[in-house]
């Protein structure tokens, strides 16, 4: 949700908690839940989407770091 948002929800409705989920995908997850962080009482790290992905790239034999071809560096 938009920092705006999650303000106008704050003015609209003080005595309720605010949660903000944040899916991670990647390292910009960190920063998603940083700029939210002073906006809600508590943040929930959703990791699902992150190891689902893992997993399918692991499937399909992508799970180590491969050097291209004819490469030497």
């Amino acid at each position: 949700m938009a920092p705006d948002a999650l303000r106008r929800l704050r003015d609209l409705l003080p005595g309720v908690s605010l949660v903000q989920v944040v899916h991670v995908r990647d390292a910009h997850a960190i920063d998603e839940a940083a700029a939210v962080a002073p906006l809600v009482d508590a943040i929930l790290l959703d990791e699902r989407l992150l190891r689902r992905f893992m997993r399918e790239v692991k499937e399909a034999g992508g799970g180590e770091a491969r050097r291209a071809p004819g490469r030497d560096d």
